[in-house]
C-alpha cells in the first residue's frame, strides 16, 4: 500500500517559518509514515543542510520587503502577488499529488488547496488563534514615533478590531477575483482560515478556553541551523556566565553594537551571531554569522534575541530564560506569553537603553524565579512531542 503524501509549503519570509515547517517536514520523513514533500523559496536553502525530501522552489516576497511592509503598517501582500502564489500552489499540488497541504503562513493555499480539493492544514501560533485573549502591545510603527508608545498603547485596544479588517482587504479582494468566499475581517481568522488548525505552542504557555474541534496543539517544533560550530568552541569554558545575542533574521539588528556594549561592563562571556561589533571591556565576546543554536544553549544561562517565537521557545525548551527586545506585533505577542509565565523579560526595540539592559540582564541571571519557570515549560514542552503529535493528527486525515 502506498504511503500518504504530505506537501509542506514554507512562505520563507523570515527563517522561522522555513526553519519551523522544514524540522517538520524532516521528522516527518524519517517516521517512513508518509512520503514527504517540500515547497519554499531558496532564500536561506544553505543553513537546511542535507537531507531527502522531495523539494521545489516556489516564489515568496523577499524578507526585506515583508519586514518594510510589517514596519510601516501596511498589509503584507498584494492581491497580484497572492494571485502568483496561488498559480504556483496549484500546479505543485498537481505535480505531487498530495493527499494532505501544510502550510506555515502561505496564506494562499486557503484558496489554492480548496480549488484543488486537498485537505489543507495551517501552523501558526497559538495567540493568533481568534480564539486565544492575548494583550496587543503596539509595535514600533510610524504611530508609535509620531505620539509615543504610552499614547499608542492607550488607544490600540480600540484600533486593533480596524487594524485587522484593513489588513484582511487585500487578501479578501485575491479571494473574490477567484470567486470564493470573503474572510471575516479579521486578520487572525485569515491566518487559521484552513480545514484544520495547528498551534506550535504549548497549552499552558498559551491558554485557550474554548479550542474549536478542528483546532490542535502540537507542541514546539525545534530547529537549528545546520552549520559547523565556530572555529573558538573548544576555548569556551564555564567560568563565567554564558548570554547568547542573536537577533535573528528579523529582529532590530541596528541595535546589536549597544546590546552588546551595554553588556560589556559585565564579567560574562557574550557569544553573538550575525555581524557583531563591539568588544567587552570586562568579559569575552565570541561571534560568528551562523551558529547552531541548540550547541551553544546547552552551555548558555541567557538569551538575548528578538521576542519572536521559534528563538524563544528554543530557549526554554532548554530551561533557559529569554530577554526579547521585540520589533513586531508577532514578536510583541511571544514576549507577552513568555512574559507572563514569568520565563523572560522583554524591551521595547524603541526604548532599548543600556540602563534597561543591564536591569534585565542582571534580574534574569540573578533571580532564580525565571530559570525555574523556564525550567518548568522544558519539562512540558518535552511531554508534547510535535512530530508524534503530527503523526496522529494526520493518520486521523488520510486513513
Amino acid at each position: 500500500m502506498p504511503l500518504p503524501r504530505v506537501l509542506v509549503f514554507s512562505e520563507a519570509v523570515t527563517l522561522a517559518h522555513l526553519g519551523r515547517s522544514f524540522s517538520l517536514a524532516r521528522r516527518l520523513r524519517r517516521s517512513h509514515q508518509f512520503e514527504i514533500g517540500f515547497a519554499s523559496a531558496t532564500v536561506w536553502n544553505q543553513l537546511l543542510g542535507p537531507h531527502d525530501l522531495w523539494c521545489r522552489t516556489i516564489h515568496s516576497i523577499s524578507p526585506t520587503t515583508f519586514m518594510h511592509r510589517l514596519d510601516q503598517g501596511e498589509p503584507v501582500y498584494s492581491t497580484d502577488e497572492l494571485e502568483a502564489y496561488v498559480r504556483e500552489d496549484e500546479a505543485l499540488i498537481a505535480e505531487f499529488r498530495p493527499d494532505v497541504v501544510i502550510g506555515d503562513f502561505r496564506i494562499s493555499l486557503a484558496a489554492s488547496a480548496r480549488r484543488c480539493r486537498v485537505p489543507y492544514v495551517a501552523m501558526t501560533n497559538a495567540y493568533w488563534s481568534p480564539a486565544a485573549e492575548p494583550k496587543f502591545i503596539v509595535p514600533d510603527l510610524p504611530v508609535t514615533r509620531l505620539f509615543g508608545p504610552k499614547l499608542a498603547q492607550a488607544i490600540i485596544p480600540f484600533m486593533v478590531p480596524s487594524i485587522f479588517a484593513v489588513h484582511s482587504l487585500k487578501m479578501n479582494q485575491f479571494k473574490k477575483r477567484l470567486g470564493l468566499p470573503w474572510w471575516e475581517l479579521d486578520l487572525r481568522k485569515v491566518y487559521g482560515d484552513a480545514d484544520y488548525l495547528w498551534y506550535t505552542d504549548l497549552p499552558n504557555f498559551v491558554p485557550i478556553r474554548s479550542l474549536p474541534e478542528n483546532h490542535e496543539f502540537i507542541g514546539w517544533v525545534p530547529w537549528s541551523p545546520e552549520v559547523p560550530l565556530p572555529s573558538w568552541w573548544n576555548t569556551l569554558h564555564h567560568d563565567r556566565p554564558v548570554v547568547y545575542v542573536s537577533l535573528g533574521s528579523s529582529g532590530p539588528a541596528r541595535l546589536l553594537p549597544q546590546i552588546l556594549d551595554s553588556l560589556g561592563t559585565l564579567p560574562i562571556t557574550v557569544i553573538a551571531s550575525g555581524q557583531p561589533t563591539g568588544t567587552l571591556k570586562n568579559g569575552r565576546l565570541l561571534t560568528s554569522e551562523m551558529i547552531p543554536g541548540d550547541a551553544v544553549l546547552d552551555r548558555c544561562a541567557l538569551v538575548i534575541c528578538n521576542g519572536g517565537s521559534p528563538s524563544v521557545q528554543q530557549a526554554l525548551a532548554h530551561g533557559i530564560p529569554a530577554l526579547g527586545i521585540p520589533r513586531n506585533l508577532d514578536q510583541y505577542l511571544s514576549m507577552h506569553y513568555t512574559e507572563k509565565a514569568g520565563a523572560g523579560l522583554m524591551i521595547r526595540s524603541d526604548q532599548v537603553t543600556p540602563e534597561r539592559i543591564l536591569e534585565a540582564v542582571a534580574k534574569l541571571l540573578e533571580a532564580p524565579e525565571y530559570r525555574a519557570a523556564a525550567r518548568k515549560l522544558q519539562t512540558d514542552s518535552r511531554e508534547l512531542s510535535a512530530v508524534q503529535s503530527v503523526e496522529s493528527l494526520l493518520s486521523k486525515i488520510v486513513f
